[in-house]
């Protein structure tokens, strides 16, 4: 299962949110009337900064409300909290929600739930069927949080009752939080025509973390929504998101205001517990049209691509420059792990100096790998062909175990450090400790990530690791010990499904 590392202070603040919501005033939705007194829509108009809409429908599994026309705005301050109903709980996953707004009978272009002011809270809904988007937030400037909501689906999370707009859509919108670092928070978004997530060009600030993004509530079977997230916007975080099988791109970043972003953590192509494939059907994450200086993976946070359409991340276009692609597992993806261009592997060229997407940096040139298992070190002689006049440096080398293809990395192993004095020398011989269990056999991929943050694609050739000469032993220079077989090994059956073997 993948994991959470957001800080908590966010989340300890919806916490105060929902407390102080339940010490104010709380106004009552009685009924599923479309207007008048005991209707969410006059809760809705009625609240103030401070309030708290509850609902107390007759008892009896779901309770649906179809709005006729649209539903005034949020204000600033308010908790429209679904688990308010009997029997309704975001305690476990999946969990029990029994107040559906459905917008069947709204008329077109209608959103469901609008949301223009601060501190605001939407839980434990579900929202369907409305021809704009479920929920807008637009122009809020901090602390709204949509948690535990099914948004495109019907309320056993399974049909698709999708929303002809996008899912959440942030408009001019700084520090919302969608989903959370806890399971009670994570939304199902699923089934919406244009976008699980849309953060606009002048959303910043925001995050999507812990929800299903393609998939039904079991995180096991298709529900797609056209793309997943798409981000346009500035210094944005998605983490430890389920991103599968959407009919696009899982993640989306194709205008020039799409920088400064994360990506990390997330699992992108793969069902909730990793263990079989739901491919997105473009890339897992697909960066265009200038997006710069985004974050795809990190040492230690690397996102899983598995089995997607196209390749696990592909940057296109020639001012998309400098997004880092680093520390991920990828497996089986469609296309090559990483993509810089247009549908082919990129050769090296003598010194770098081409232009493109990522500057188009050469890969690393991998000469030898080998493993002293006594000493756990994997000893690395490479180079990389990048005249100093044309990469920042220094160069970070990452090395990667292959995929069962040998084309992409499925595992991270370890980072060396490529200077100008490298380069200079040309071919440097360096050890590091291995991150996961490597033996002989093995093949190993690498990349290159320039101090700019520009990463090339994975290295055309993978190299075999090798076990140290026995001269070298006898020198005590490198001691050998029994070799260990490295825990995991993946393959993509004929049917899409990735095992463990």
């Amino acid at each position: 299962m993948f994991r959470h590392s957001v800080s908590r202070a966010a989340f300890v603040l919806v916490g105060s949110l929902l407390a102080a919501a339940a010490g104010a005033d709380v106004i009552t939705v009685a009924n599923t009337d479309d207007d008048g007194a005991g209707s969410l829509r006059a809760a809705i108009a009625a609240a103030v900064s401070g309030d708290a809409i509850h609902f107390a429908i007759e008892e009896g599994g779901v309770q649906t409300i179809t709005p006729v026309t649209a539903l005034p705005p949020i204000a600033a301050g308010v908790t429209i909290d679904g688990t308010t109903q009997s029997d309704a709980s975001c305690a476990t996953w999946p969990p029990t929600l029994r107040i559906e707004i459905s917008g069947y009978a709204s008329p077109q272009g209608s959103d469901g739930l609008s949301v223009t002011g601060n501190d605001v809270v939407v839980r434990g809904l579900i929202l369907n069927s409305f021809t704009g988007d479920a929920i807008e937030v637009n122009g809020a400037s901090g602390n709204v949080y949509i948690s535990c909501n099914f948004i495109g689906t019907d309320a056993s999370g399974t049909q698709d009752f999708g929303n002809a707009g996008a899912g959440v859509r942030l408009v001019g919108t700084r520090v919302t939080t969608i989903g959370g670092a806890m399971v009670s928070e994570r939304n199902l978004i699923a089934a919406n025509a244009i976008a699980g997530v849309w953060i606009d060009e002048n959303a910043s600030a925001n995050s999507v973390s812990g929800n299903y993004i393609g998939t039904d509530v079991s995180g096991a079977v298709r529900l797609d929504n056209f793309n997943g997230v798409v981000v346009h916007g500035a210094n944005n975080l998605l983490l430890g998101n389920l991103i599968s099988g959407n009919v696009e791109s899982g993640v989306l970043f194709d205008v020039a205001t799409a920088t400064g972003n994360t990506v990390v953590d997330n699992l992108i192509g793969a069902n909730a517990t990793d263990t079989a494939a739901i491919p997105n059907g473009g890339a897992g994450v697909y960066l265009l049209n200038g997006a710069t200086l985004n974050t795809v993976g990190a040492v230690g946070a690397g996102n899983r691509f598995r089995a997607n359409g196209a390749n696990g991340v592909w940057v296109d276009g020639a001012a998309s420059l400098r997004n880092s692609i680093r520390g991920n597992s990828m497996t089986g993806n469609g296309a090559i792990g990483i993509e810089l261009g247009a549908f082919f592997e990129n050769p090296n060229d003598p010194g770098d100096p081409d232009a493109g997407p990522n500057r188009l940096q050469n890969t690393p040139v991998l000469i030898d790998v080998a493993y002293a298992a006594g000493l756990n070190q994997v000893t690395a002689t490479f180079s990389v062909p990048t005249e100093t006049a044309n990469a920042t440096y220094p160069l970070q080398v990452d090395f990667y175990g292959a995929d069962e293809d040998d084309e992409e990395g499925e595992f991270y192993l370890g980072t060396l450090s490529y200077d100008a004095s490298d380069f200079i020398v040309g071919t440097v011989t360096r050890s590091f400790t291995p991150a996961a269990t490597v033996t002989a056999g093995d093949e190993v991929v690498a990349t290159a990530t320039d101090a700019a943050g520009n990463t090339s694609e994975f290295t055309a050739t993978a190299i075999t690791v090798v076990v140290p000469e026995p001269a070298a032993l006898a020198t005590g220079a490198i001691a050998l010990a029994a070799l260990t077989l490295r825990p995991r090994r993946w393959r993509v059956p004929d049917a899409g499904e990735i095992s463990e073997q």
